[in-house]
């Protein structure tokens, strides 16, 4: 495999720094390979390392935190996949903050206007050039627009894009290279996840993504008196600026202020779950980073949510499946909540299917009495991806992302309420969840959906069932079975036909022997014919042979 497809002139500086750093923080047995590659030069492996009192989970942190934006992007959505990595490492990646340095107004100001086409001056009437927030991919200031509106103005990092696109080149060779020298030290591809992760960083880079994602959350809410969504302006947004309303609201993250204006902090942590359980079991489009930093409280009636950058997808099927879940749960089904997992495809080879279902009814076992309100959700779903990373489960992308969001939505609810409990509310917003899957309307879309794939079935089967024909009068079928069941019973058959045989050729030695007996023809011994005598021995000894064998074989067994 060719390595190199990584690596060009402006990546040469590039990787020493990722190798550098990896030296630095004990992962000197991965840079080696690389300088085997002549990816990094060999002096590098003689840099000093870190004290190795630091955890794995420490390591990793620190690598991310000192390589940069993409490091730290991918080191935050790395902290969904509990059922990748051990809980140590999640906990560290959870820690992962955009501290970055302010860019410079000048610079934000040339990337604004050279995606407006307009001057700042002509865009807004006022343009606060001190920005509320700066993260690694872009910043965001405060402005108004010449209409009176109040908005906000995220605007991408000078050249972040070609950084990031660097990084992400070098990360998918190295990642290749992991795995095919180091693929056994984990459970999972490194290269695949690392797909996956890069994927999503670059949908970060399109801030259209996020002001589509927006308006998708403006359109499930509109009819929703306890939440808000803010308006997208995009007239002025692009791949490289997002404007979006201002939220005159307080964070959650600020309870202290919430509790000064005398708000019922509990009601409010209720409105923002039930917000968030209908946009998983209803809408099936969910925020994938519900913190207390991205919930905005209005009043105590009305909450905003913000920053769209990461969302969640589930299909119908998915949604269904989840529930089922929930349902196989309750009623201790551990059986249907190991085919529920197979119809993911999330077993793996390595899962012991023995082992699985041990912990996952121990699991159970242990919350089956618990009263729903004191339930801890995060502690309940920490312990069942725990089970997952044990036994080789690999979840889809979405399936952790949902997780981790659920994890998140409990602990902020808990920053506004001690006593929250998701899972009550969960049980409350069942109701709901029916009442939308078995409403009229809902009825009859599912019969039109239904009524057109069987139309469409029927219109397909006739050419279908052709196509066999011809494939049948030309003799081009073939039947493949591939299964070690069937590898198993091929030789089975063949040790019992052996058997057969043996048992076959012995009887009819014997019986050729005994009618020897009655001739007087050739030499004797023990008054028997020669022929006779040696049939009757040889019998004898395939016999036992025979013998042995079935008892040695179900020993085995």
């Amino acid at each position: 495999m060719n390595y190199r497809l990584g690596k060009g002139y402006k990546n040469i500086k590039r990787y020493k720094e990722i190798a550098e750093v990896l030296v630095k923080y004990g992962f000197g047995f991965f840079v080696k390979k690389l300088q085997e590659y002549n990816l990094v030069p060999s002096y590098i492996l003689k840099k000093k390392r870190e004290s190795m009192a630091l955890t794995t989970g420490e390591r990793i942190r620190y690598i991310c935190e000192e390589l940069g934006p993409t490091f730290i992007k991918l080191g935050q959505m790395a902290s969904t996949r509990s059922d990748l990595l051990s809980d140590q490492i999640v906990k560290e990646l959870s820690k992962l903050q955009d501290n970055v340095k302010e860019v410079p107004f000048d610079s934000i100001k040339s990337v604004l206007e050279e995606e407006l086409g307009i001057s700042l001056e002509d865009a807004f009437i006022k343009f606060d050039e001190n920005p509320i927030a700066a993260a690694s991919i872009g910043q965001v200031h405060m402005a108004k627009l010449f209409s009176g509106e109040e908005v906000i103005v995220k605007i991408q990092r000078p050249a972040i894009k070609k950084v990031i696109e660097t990084d992400i080149s070098i990360l998918l060779s190295m990642s290749r290279l992991f795995d095919e020298h180091f693929g056994y030290m984990i459970p999972f591809s490194l290269s695949e996840v690392m797909e996956e992760l890069t994927t999503s960083i670059r949908h970060e880079l399109d801030y259209t993504k996020e002001a589509r994602n927006t308006e998708r959350f403006r359109e499930n809410f509109k009819n929703h008196d306890n939440v808000y969504i803010p308006k997208v302006y995009w007239n002025f947004t692009t791949k490289k600026v997002l404007i979006q309303e201002w939220i005159d609201g307080i964070k959650v993250s600020s309870n202290d202020k919430l509790l000064e204006k005398g708000w019922d902090t509990k009601k409010i942590a209720n409105i923002g779950a039930r917000a968030f359980l209908k946009q998983v079991f209803i809408d099936g489009f969910f925020h994938g980073d519900p913190h207390p930093g991205n919930i905005l409280v209005i009043d105590e009636n009305k909450i905003s949510f913000i920053d769209f950058g990461l969302c969640g997808y589930l299909d119908k099927t998915t949604v269904s499946m989840i529930t089922n879940m929930f349902v196989a749960g309750a009623k201790r089904d551990v059986e249907k909540i190991v085919d529920l997992l197979m119809q993911f495809d999330a077993i793996t080879e390595e899962t012991n299917l023995t082992r699985l279902k041990e912990d996952l009814l121990f699991l159970i076992s242990h919350y089956y009495n618990t009263p729903l309100k004191k339930i801890n959700m995060s502690e309940m779903v920490s312990e069942f991806m725990h089970i997952t990373y044990d036994n080789k489960i690999r979840l889809p992308t979405q399936f952790a992302v949902l997780i981790k969001a659920m994890i998140t939505v409990e602990g902020t609810g808990r920053v506004l309420y001690p006593e929250f409990s998701i899972s009550a509310i969960m049980r409350e917003f069942t109701g709901e969840v029916f009442k939308h899957r078995y409403n009229l309307k809902n009825i009859l879309y599912n019969a039109g959906d239904f009524t057109e794939e069987l139309f469409y079935d029927l219109k397909a089967f006739p050419k279908q069932l052709r196509t066999i024909i011809k494939m049948l009068e030309k003799n081009q079928i073939k039947i493949t079975l591939d299964e070690i069941k069937f590898k198993k019973l091929e030789r089975e058959i063949n040790r019992t036909s052996n058997k057969l045989s043996l048992s076959i050729i012995i009887s009819a030695i014997i019986v050729g022997s005994s009618l020897a007996l009655d001739t007087d023809v050739g030499p004797t011994i023990f008054n028997l014919p020669l022929f006779s005598f040696a049939g009757y021995v040889i019998s004898v000894i395939i016999g036992m042979v025979l013998i042995v064998s079935i008892i040695l074989e179900n020993f085995k067994k």
